[in-house]
């Protein structure tokens, strides 16, 4: 398939990515694509009602949709996601905090295999990540999807993970250009900025994407945030976010950095990068650089025609999208031709992230001799302190917490559990603490304990735990433990969220069953 053959409106819709939910029209699959040749789908887990050609009240898995949607498109769809796990029971992609704290560049390249296997298994193209952020600002919202703030460690690690994952045939994305990490803004909510000199920009950032690039990455995704030591230029809405900046996706990224692969922008359903119309939104990105829209509204296609025809959007800027685009079809394998996706190990996925995870837990502070704890210490009091927020989330982790107590139980100890039980540390509290020979205290808390009253008096509370019986193990945010515990004398950061996984590889590694090997890669103070 030559895209410089198709039609002009053929080729606007073919730099749209859609979210299937907005697949809602009266007529048939094959007179969607007809009237809208859009390029790809996004693909997530769960099932879909009030689509194209479903009756009212029908639900079927949102992958068979898809599979419906590649039979009525006259041109082959890419389909790209953040993620999937194999089948209901397989393991999802653990945090990538735990792949930077193994620091193994062997295990990160079978991490990005398992990825691709993930995919493959879902009949996905093309992964949305891997996220090459780098939390410099300690207090940046997404830290917890950081492997590390030492540029040297992402490129190194993140370049394995590319090589690994679009070895399996599957698009590989490297993200948020121009970099998250320096600002505490949270970019789906309002516009952000990254802040560095551009010489440290280069130095940094820079550095990590042009490693990407030299590893083969396939795509780079922009996000709505500023380098305003590169460029301020506004050239439309209010901001000089990458979204709709000519010189950061056309100067900066493809020019100067030489990156050859598709730009895709972040979802352009953000609060970062509202203009107050979002058609005129998707076609300020495209405009400004971008080859794929994420999103976008589907009329918007009709605008950008126009502002093609009418020359205010140089034809130059649609080739130019069209030949990356191209180049991206072909090393994907997806022409006229029914794709063939590789055969999937599930068992190996599921070892690669159980590895991570294992060899991702660190022994901070052991000043006690605490750890490991043996059989002479009788009696154990478990404390988890998380929040109550919404009651899904809250019981997914008192859940997880009760397994921790079962499997510590099921090692022969006499457990007891608590729930934010330092609540305010009572007198009472004196004599029932006396009865245990261990207390473990599981974190798992916002990246500001404070947000939240009880876990704020919690965390108030837990220093007041003799520190000869306590030992905390924390599945938040590295910085906690310079920012909240300087003092704790026994600390352990799993780099991992909370979940029956890594709640396995905690119990193996305080009880001395498995080493603690794993490396803090965010500047802290043990």
């Amino acid at each position: 398939m030559r895209l410089k053959d198709l039609t002009l409106r053929e080729k606007v819709y073919k730099t749209f990515i859609m979210k299937t939910d907005h697949m809602r029209s009266t007529g048939t699959l094959k007179e969607y694509f007809e009237k809208y040749p859009i390029g790809g789908l996004y693909f997530s887990k769960g099932a879909v009602q009030g689509l194209i050609e479903m009756n009212e009240g029908d639900s079927i898995v949102r992958s068979e949709f898809i599979t419906a949607c590649r039979k009525a498109s006259k041109y082959p769809l890419v389909v790209c996601a953040d993620g999937a796990n194999i089948g209901d029971a397989g393991l999802p992609a653990c945090n990538t905090e735990a792949l930077g704290a193994a620091d193994n560049e062997d295990l990160a390249y079978r991490y990005g295999k398992a990825l691709g296997m993930q995919m493959n298994a879902n009949d996905v193209d093309w992964l949305l990540g891997p996220c090459i952020d780098m939390p410099l600002e300690r207090y940046v919202d997404t830290v917890c999807s950081c492997m590390s703030d030492d540029p040297e460690v992402t490129a190194r690690i993140y370049s394995q993970v590319v090589k690994g994952l679009q070895d399996q045939n599957v698009a590989a994305t490297v993200k948020h250009f121009p970099g998250i990490g320096t600002d505490y803004v949270n970019m789906h909510l309002t516009i952000g900025k990254n802040t560095l000199p551009f010489e440290e920009w280069m130095k940094t950032y820079g550095y990590t994407y042009l490693k990407m690039f030299e590893a083969g990455a396939m795509s780079t995704m922009t996000t709505h945030i500023s380098l305003p030591s590169y460029s301020e230029k506004v050239d439309f809405g209010d901001f000089p976010i990458a979204t709709y900046s000519k010189d950061l996706n056309i100067k900066l990224l493809k020019e100067e950095l030489g990156f050859d692969g598709v730009i895709v922008t972040d979802a352009m359903t953000m609060g970062g990068c509202f203009m107050g119309d979002q058609i005129e939104q998707a076609v300020a990105a495209f405009a400004c650089g971008a080859d794929f829209i994420l999103w976008p509204p589907i009329e918007a296609g009709e605008r950008i025609i126009e502002e093609l025809e009418s020359g205010r959007i140089p034809m130059e800027r649609l080739d130019d999208a069209i030949e990356r685009i191209q180049r991206f079809l072909e090393r994907l394998g997806i022409d006229e031709k029914e794709r063939e996706f590789p055969k999937v190990d599930a068992e190996f996925v599921d070892d690669v992230m159980k590895e991570t995870i294992r060899k991702g837990i660190t022994l901070v502070r052991n000043k006690q001799g605490n750890l490991p704890i043996t059989t002479e210490k009788k009696r154990i009091l478990v404390d988890l302190v998380t929040p109550q927020v919404t009651k899904n989330v809250t019981n997914k982790k008192l859940e997880h917490a009760e397994y921790f107590t079962q499997l510590l139980r099921e090692q022969g100890f006499e457990v007891d559990f608590k729930w934010n039980y330092a609540n305010f540390f009572e007198p009472y509290m004196k004599e029932e603490i006396a009865e245990y020979d261990t207390i473990v205290v599981l974190l798992d808390t916002p990246l500001c304990a404070g947000v939240f009253k009880d876990c704020f008096n919690s965390v108030w509370s837990v220093h007041l735990l003799p520190m000869d019986k306590k030992t905390i193990v924390n599945f938040g945010s590295p910085f906690f433990i310079d920012d909240y515990y300087p003092r704790e004398q026994t600390f352990v950061q799993v780099n991992s969220e909370m979940n029956r996984t890594s709640v396995e590889a905690v119990v193996d590694a305080i009880l001395g069953k498995t080493e603690m090997t794993g490396k803090l890669q965010m500047k802290v103070i043990v």
